[in-house]
């Protein structure tokens, strides 16, 4: 696990997309609203010849956004933060077994 307090850079420039996931009766589900249900945020940077997405653990108790969805931003310009232990979205959606959090 990346320490928390960490804090990711966007490796090149481009623009931020930020898209919200829920997991909610064993289905991944984006743009649902559901309270009681943590939030993940997918963390884009969407060049023209490239894009990388972070999936860190739930919004708020482990992932402190640090940019807004349609954000440009430079190489090196703050994304996101841990600031908690937890698991990735990849680790409870799709695979327990996965040796990564973000």
């Amino acid at each position: 696990m990346p320490d928390a307090g960490r804090s990711f850079a966007a490796p090149f420039a481009g623009t931020v997309e930020v898209r919200t996931y829920q997991f909610i009766d064993g289905e991944v589900r984006v743009g649902s609203n559901l309270t009681s249900v943590a939030f993940y945020p997918y963390i884009s940077v969407v060049a023209a010849d490239r894009k990388i997405t972070y999936r860190p653990g739930t919004l708020g108790s482990v992932t402190e956004l640090l940019v807004r969805d349609g954000t440009p931003v430079a190489a090196g310009d703050p994304l996101f933060r841990l600031v908690a232990p937890g698991r990735s979205s990849w680790t409870t959606f799709y695979s327990s077994s996965a040796l990564y959090d973000v």
